[in-house]
């Protein structure tokens, strides 16, 4: 018994269209230098020091997929790009909060800033927050997040400077 392509049929023109996955851009192929299993130097949602332990892996070349714990705190990332929106995408989970964050951002350089909507620290609504991310050399990573505040300026909350272990 062979297998066959797996193929979608087109309700309006009845042909058989073939998915064939689009080829990495630079883009993607940036994306691989999250590979590997980090170590993180991060906090405590009340600011006290935390090691925390990252594992990125590629899902085809196309995609990256993280999961990091610190204690009992896990959460998990994706990251691409959608060469149709010229944007990066992806999503963040977190075991401490019971919202999904959808990521889209841009390379600025060698920088890569994701913007997520969510609730103000202080309750009164959503806001704009940022993760940007950094490469220090082969093995060095740093997440920086900020958040917008109503005068329009970025405030950083968070710094968080990651070395490859594996």
């Amino acid at each position: 018994m062979g297998y066959e392509r797996a193929s979608i049929r087109s309700p309006t023109r009845g042909k058989v269209a073939f998915m064939e996955p689009p080829v990495a851009s630079a883009e993607h192929v940036w994306l691989r230098q999250f590979v590997g299993n980090w170590e993180v130097d991060g906090c405590s949602p009340t600011g006290e020091p935390m090691l925390a332990s990252e594992s990125y892996a590629m899902v085809g070349d196309l995609w990256v997929v993280g999961t990091g714990s610190s204690g009992a705190h896990e959460y998990r990332f994706t990251f691409g790009f959608d060469p149709e929106k010229g944007r990066f995408v992806g999503s963040f989970i977190t075991s401490m909060m019971a919202q999904m964050w959808l990521y889209d951002g841009w390379l600025e350089g060698e920088t890569l800033i994701l913007e997520s909507e969510g609730p103000s620290f202080d309750g009164s609504g959503m806001t704009t927050y940022r993760d940007i991310y950094t490469f220090e050399g082969a093995n060095g990573k740093r997440l920086r997040s900020e958040v917008l505040q109503a005068e329009g300026t970025w405030e950083e909350f968070m710094n968080s400077p990651g070395r490859r272990v594996v």
